[in-house]
């Protein structure tokens, strides 16, 4: 829903379809903030934050299954709504690591440990209820 995501949707179809769940993590307090100056002002959060056996919250927002239940039921529905046809989906960093991560653990384990650039491209084929990671995180142009 935010219109730099939308801008880039514009570029691959001329009417994108607006999805809210798929709106970045919602990062509370420390919204905005670069991972270093989380890391020199917040360490107990910064440690908190490669814990995978933690589900830690940001203080006043939400926590790696809190994103991973959002982005599953939105793009079960998705899927649910678009039966065997070609979808493009763009959206935003942790949505994609989300995504991904659930697609090759099932869970949100990997989070913070896969990068994505802006703009690039990541294609998932999918079989029945199986998921197959075609590329990743391939530049767009």
């Amino acid at each position: 829903p935010l219109k730099r995501a939308y801008q880039t949707a514009l570029a691959v179809s001329d009417n994108p379809i607006i999805v809210n769940d798929l709106h970045e993590m919602n990062f509370g307090d420390i919204d905005g903030e670069q991972i270093l100056k989380v890391k020199e002002l917040y360490p107990d959060i910064f440690e908190k934050l490669d814990n995978p056996e933690l589900d830690f919250r940001f203080p006043n927002g939400e926590s790696k299954s809190d994103i991973l239940n959002r982005t599953r039921a939105v793009i079960k529905d998705i899927l649910n709504r678009n039966d065997c046809q070609k979808i493009a989906i763009v959206c935003h960093t942790i949505v994609i690591m989300s995504c991904i991560s659930d697609i090759l653990t099932n869970s949100a384990s990997l989070l913070w440990r896969l990068e994505f650039a802006n703009c690039s491209v990541t294609k998932v084929k999918l079989f029945d209820d199986k998921a197959v990671l075609s590329y990743l995180n391939r530049s767009a142009q």
